[in-house]
């Protein structure tokens, strides 16, 4: 029985009352130009994803993903000296945690 064909009644004829599954992403994006120009500096992101999902039957879905953001981006050319120079790194790093609730009618 293959991940795709594996259905909530089927794992209620065995048994099942709720079913738990885990999941895992990445993912990384640049948001610089090809040019070492000054028009755009948005830097580059890589962010891990990971999650819970639980289907206490199978019309409710409770899902809790805890997300690890890295942005990294260089400053404006405009930017002072006292502030790192223009090509100081101001990305910022941080962590959230979203609970969502899914309902099938």
């Amino acid at each position: 029985m293959t991940l795709q064909t594996l259905k909530f009644s089927s794992l209620a004829l065995l048994g099942a009352v709720s079913l738990l599954s885990l999941a895992v992403a990445g993912g990384s994006t640049t948001l610089n130009p090809g040019a070492a120009t000054d028009c755009v500096r948005g830097g580059e992101q890589d962010i891990v994803t990971l999650g819970v999902n639980w289907y206490p039957n199978r019309n409710v879905r409770f899902m809790l993903n805890y997300l690890l953001a890295d942005i990294d981006r260089r400053a404006y050319s405009n930017n002072s000296v006292t502030n790192g120079g223009p090509n100081a790194k101001i990305g910022q790093d941080f962590n959230a945690v979203a609970l969502r609730t899914q309902f099938n009618w």
